[in-house]
């Protein structure tokens, strides 16, 4: 399931900057290269990029409805 944590965002940001003020390489963290999501079942193992899996909203097999 994904969903958007623009909260989330916002700290992967605060903790980019707070990396490259203290010298850090920036090249080495993008803080938009994030996709929050719930994984609900997979094979052997979780999958990845690395995979070919991305886990975006553009990505979704189809739309959940929770039901109460």
């Amino acid at each position: 399931m994904v969903n958007k944590f623009d909260d989330l965002l916002a700290i992967r940001q605060d903790i980019f900057n707070l990396y490259r003020k203290k010298g850090g390489e920036g090249a080495l963290f993008q803080p938009e290269s994030f996709w929050p999501h719930v994984t609900i079942g997979f094979d052997r193992r979780d999958l990845f990029i690395e995979d070919g899996i991305y886990k975006g909203s553009n990505y979704c097999y189809a739309r959940i409805h929770l039901v109460k």
